[in-house]
C-alpha cells in the first residue's frame, strides 16, 4: 500500500464533511452572485442608475482579482481555516449591507468588498479540499465541486428572478446565508488550523506588490468603465489614468520578481501546465462573465422579457454542467491523455454560443437561440472547472498548491473583470443596447476561441496514463 500523500490527515468522516463544506461554499458564492445578477437591473432602475450596470458587474470581480493572490500568503500566517471562515462571514455581511444601499456608489463599494472577500475563500476552497485528499481522489471531488457551483448557478437566477418580479429584489443578496453559515460551522469544528511550518518570521508581507496590483487594476478598469461617462476617454484625466495603470503594472512585474514573499508568485509560470491552465482559465472566464451579466441585461432591456423568464435562460447551461462535471472528473482521473481533447471541446463550447448570439440573436430576437446554445456553454463550463485545476496539479509541487490555486482564482477573476470592463467600454460608446451587446458577444467569442487553438496546437498528449500519478520528464517544468 502506497504512502498517504496529504497535507492534513483527518478521518474519512471529517474528510467528507470538509469536502462537502467546500462544495457548500462554492454553491453559496454562485447562488448569491447569480441571484443578484438577475435582480441588478431592477435594483438600479429603482435608484435611477442603470448606467452603472457595467461598473458594478466589473466591481463584482475586481475585488476578487486583487485579493485572490494574497490569500495564499495570508494563509501562511493566519492559517487556511480562519482566513476562509472570516472572509466568508464578511462576504455574507457585506452582501447584507449591499441590500440596504440607496446610492449606486455605495452599492458598488459593498459589492467590491464582497468580491474581495470571495477572493480569499474561493482561493482557499480547492486548497482545503486538496489538503485532505490524495491526488488520485481529487478529480472526482473537483467534479462534485463543479456540480455544486452549477447547482448554485441554476437556483440563483430562478430565486433572483422570482424575487425581482415580486418586488423583493433586495432579498436576493441574503439567500446564501444558510449554506454559508453551514460551511463556516463545519470548518470551525472539523478542520485543523494549519499554518506554514516553513514560514520565516522575519519575512515581510509584500505590501508594495499589493499596492501596485491595486492601483494598476483600479486605474485600467476605471479607465475602461468610466471613460465616456465621467470623463472623455482621451482627455488628460483619461490618458493619465491609463498611463498610471500601465506604469504600475510594469513596476508590479519588476517588484514581484525581486520580492522574497511576492503577492503574485511568478515562479509558478516555470511549470508548463500551470501556464497553459491559467491562460485557458482566464479566457473561459470571459465567456462566464459575459454570459452571466449581459444575457440577463439583453433579455430584460432589449427582448423585453420578465426577470423570471430571464432567470430561466441559463438553465440548460447549468443542468448540462451539473450532469457532466462528475463524469468529466472520472474521465480525467483515468488518463491524462484526455486533457487535450477536453481543452479543444472547451474552447469550441465557449466560442460558438457567443458567435451565434452576436449574429443571429440580434436579428431574430428568438430566445430559443439562447436556450439551445447555453447547452454548449454548460459543457465548456464543466470542462473548464474540472480540467483547469486537475491539469495544473499534474506537475505542481504539493507545497505550492495553495499559492497556485489562489493564482488560478486570480486568473478567473481577471478574465471576468477585463471582459466586463471592456464590455462596459463598448456599451458606453453611445450606441443602443441592441447594437452594443452583440458586439460584446462577438469580441468575447474571438477571445474564447484561443482555448480551442491552444488545445489543438499547444497541449501535448500526455505519456502517462493516470492523472496525478506519474509525470514524464517532458512534463516537468
Amino acid at each position: 500500500m502506497g504512502a498517504i500523500t496529504v497535507n492534513v490527515l483527518v478521518s474519512n468522516r471529517r474528510k467528507k464533511l470538509i469536502c462537502i463544506a467546500c462544495m457548500s461554499m462554492y454553491f453559496t458564492y454562485q447562488f448569491v452572485s447569480y441571484a443578484c445578477n438577475v435582480s441588478l437591473t431592477r435594483l438600479l432602475e429603482e435608484i435611477g442608475s442603470l448606467s452603472y450596470y457595467s461598473a458594478i458587474a466589473t466591481a463584482h470581480t475586481l475585488g476578487m482579482m486583487i485579493s485572490a493572490p494574497v490569500a495564499g500568503r495570508l494563509s501562511d500566517t493566519l492559517g487556511r481555516k480562519w482566513l476562509t471562515v472570516c472572509s466568508l462571514g464578511l462576504f455574507l455581511a457585506s452582501m447584507g449591507f449591499a441590500s440596504l444601499a440607496i446610492h449606486p456608489m455605495a452599492y458598488l463599494l459593498f459589492r467590491a468588498v464582497c468580491s474581495a472577500c470571495a477572493g480569499f475563500f474561493m482561493g482557499m476552497m480547492i486548497a482545503l479540499l486538496s489538503d485532505v485528499t490524495e491526488k488520485s481522489e481529487r478529480p472526482p471531488w473537483l467534479g462534485l465541486l463543479s456540480s455544486s457551483a452549477a447547482t448554485g448557478m441554476l437556483l440563483g437566477p430562478l430565486v433572483g428572478g422570482l424575487l425581482s418580479d415580486m418586488g423583493l429584489y433586495r432579498l436576493s443578496h441574503l439567500v446564501g446565508i444558510p449554506t454559508g453559515v453551514f460551511s463556516m460551522v463545519v470548518l470551525v469544528l472539523f478542520y485543523p488550523n494549519k499554518k506554514n511550518p516553513n514560514l520565516d518570521a522575519n519575512t515581510k508581507f509584500d505590501f508594495k506588490g499589493l499596492l501596485l496590483l491595486f492601483v494598476s487594476a483600479c486605474s485600467i478598469v476605471g479607465w475602461l468603465n468610466f471613460s465616456g461617462k465621467a470623463f472623455e476617454r482621451f482627455s488628460l484625466t483619461g490618458i493619465s489614468l491609463l498611463a498610471l495603470g500601465a506604469c504600475c503594472a510594469i513596476l508590479l512585474v519588476l517588484v514581484e520578481k525581486r520580492s522574497p514573499n511576492p503577492v503574485l508568485d511568478l515562479t509558478l509560470f516555470r511549470y508548463r501546465e500551470f501556464r497553459i491552465a491559467s491562460l485557458c482559465h482566464v479566457l473561459y472566464a470571459v465567456y462566464i462573465g459575459v454570459a452571466a451579466n449581459y444575457i440577463p441585461l439583453y433579455g430584460q432591456k432589449v427582448l423585453g422579457i420578465s426577470a423570471t423568464i430571464t432567470s430561466t435562460l441559463a438553465i440548460p447551461q447549468t443542468i448540462t454542467s451539473i450532469v457532466l462535471s462528475s463524469f468529466i472528473g472520472v474521465l480525467i482521473r483515468r488518463s491524462q491523455k484526455n486533457f487535450k481533447p477536453a481543452y479543444i471541446v472547451c474552447g469550441l463550447c465557449g466560442a460558438v454560443p457567443l458567435l451565434v448570439w452576436s449574429t443571429l440573436l440580434s436579428r431574430s430576437g428568438n430566445t430559443i437561440l439562447v436556450y439551445a446554445f447555453m447547452v454548449f456553454g454548460g459543457i465548456g463550463y464543466a470542462l473548464d472547472q474540472v480540467i483547469s485545476s486537475a491539469y495544473m496539479q499534474t506537475t505542481m509541487p504539493t507545497e505550492k498548491l495553495g499559492f497556485a490555486q489562489g493564482f488560478m482564482v486570480f486568473c478567473s477573476s481577471s478574465g471576468m473583470t477585463m471582459a466586463n470592463a471592456i464590455a462596459g467600454t463598448i456599451v458606453n460608446m453611445g450606441q443602443s443596447l441592441q447594437t452594443s451587446i452583440p458586439i460584446v458577444f462577438l469580441v468575447s467569442a474571438a477571445a474564447v476561441s484561443v482555448i480551442f487553438f491552444m488545445g489543438v496546437f499547444v497541449i501535448k498528449r500526455a505519456k502517462n496514463e493516470v492523472a496525478g500519478q506519474v509525470v514524464s520528464a517532458s512534463d516537468r517544468p
